[in-house]
């Protein structure tokens, strides 16, 4: 039986498609963040400023900043994640909020796009490894069904 998986290229084909989809997901998102970091290459100070929390699928709350900005004379109002300020309980994320009120906070803006926001720059380190690897994973497997014959 698995034989004749492998004489009619059905395991590899299901093998490779799904290495690819894998590596194409990963890419994406590597790509899209990649992006919005290089694109971010300006600052400014909020005009305003307001905090709420989120619970992640990870079960950690997020800050999350809903906030107004001003360049060149437009407001721009966006919502983004304060990536690094996780918190493991609820009343621990509520006491980060509080102790925020009333403070402004610099952002990070494109020049080119103001619209596009972030409350910080980091650059994405774990989807660009996820991504790395996922593409290395699909090469090695498409390069052991095109130059490994199987006797």
């Amino acid at each position: 039986m698995m034989k004749k998986l492998f004489d009619k290229n059905i395991f590899w084909i299901i093998w490779l498609g799904s290495l690819c989809i894998i590596s194409c997901f990963f890419s994406f998102f590597a790509l899209r963040d990649i992006y919005t970091y290089l694109s971010l290459d300006s600052r400014t100070q909020t005009q305003k400023i307001s905090w709420f929390q989120e619970e992640s699928w990870l079960g950690r709350w997020t800050l999350i900043g809903d906030y107004i900005y001003q360049v060149n004379g437009i407001e721009y109002h966006q919502k983004c994640p304060k990536k690094s300020e996780q918190y493991l309980n609820e009343k621990r994320a509520e006491k980060a909020i509080e102790e925020k009120k009333g403070k402004q906070e610099i952002i990070w803006y494109s020049q080119n796009s103001p619209h596009i926001s972030a409350l910080e720059k980091i650059f994405p380190v774990n989807l660009t490894v996820r991504a790395s690897i996922s593409i290395f994973i699909f090469l090695y497997f498409l390069g052991m069904k095109l130059f490994v014959k199987y006797e």
